[in-house]
Formats: structure tokens, sequence, C-alpha cells
């Protein structure tokens, strides 16, 4: 299903770490919130963060990338090369990390 698709959009603001690498094993362009978990638990990685945390963003972002053929390729590339260093463990480890943070900041709150 996923590799029929061009972006896998991930407009969540909780966890859903294993769900973006599955994407990214795909070759899939991620796009997410900045304030998504994503963006602690998956550092260094090729994901789309849209500068602003608002819809309009997100959808400015997806259009501007659907535009850019080469840009989907090059992300594509790096988002299959990302997910190589990653192990069953390694993903439940992250997962844990999100959910502690989602857990920190709802004891901050």
């Amino acid at each position: 299903f996923m590799k029929s698709t061009k972006l896998f959009l991930y407009p969540a603001m909780d966890g859903g770490g294993l769900l973006v690498l599955e994407a990214m094993a795909c070759g899939l362009p991620v796009i997410a919130y900045r304030s998504s978990p994503l963006i602690n638990s998956l550092p260094k990685s090729p994901i789309i963060f849209p500068l602003q945390n608002d819809h309009k963003s997100f959808a400015d972002t997806v259009v501007n990338l659907l535009e850019n053929n080469e840009e989907i390729k090059k992300i594509s590339e790096k988002s299959r090369a990302y997910v190589k260093a990653f192990s069953y463990d390694k993903v439940a480890m992250s997962e844990k990390k999100a959910y502690q943070y989602v857990l920190l900041k709802w004891l901050e709150s």
C-alpha cells in the first residue's frame, strides 16, 4: 500500500515512530508537525518538519514537495538509508522515548 504513494503525511502530535520508519523503509518522504515527538525520537532523520506548526504550513510543505520530483527522489534515498540503522530493539526504545516525552509534557501542564 505505502509503495503506491509519493509521500507519507503524519499530521498527528503523538508517537508513530514505527509507522514512520515503515514509510521511510518504503522510500517515502515523511512530513510531520514540528511539535511531534518524532523530532526528538528520530534525530537527524530526513523527516520534513514545516517551519510553522499550523495546517497551512503543513499543506504548503506538501504542495511544494509534490511539485519537486528531484527533491522527492533525494529524500526517498535518504529515508531508505536512514532506516537501515534501526532494529526492532532500537525502534522499541524510540517508541518508549516518545511516550516518555508525551507523559512529561502532560505532567508539566
